[in-house]
């Protein structure tokens, strides 16, 4: 099972449609960021993940 088809599952599931879920790939693809924002996905970011952009400000903006 592949991360979209896990966004697509949490999705499906009451008690965690709502969780906040940021996609961590190394694809830059356009056609995927916007497969997972079709999914539901709270954030995209392409790996690596540098600088303020970083997983760490994303963790406190989901808080």
């Amino acid at each position: 099972m592949g991360g979209f088809e896990v966004l697509a599952w949490l999705r499906t599931r009451p008690d965690l449609d709502q969780l906040p879920v940021v996609v961590l790939s190394c694809s830059p693809l356009l056609e995927d960021i916007a497969k997972a924002q079709e999914l539901g996905a709270t954030d995209y970011k392409v790996k690596p993940v540098l600088g303020s952009n970083g997983l760490q400000g994303q963790a406190r903006s989901i808080e």
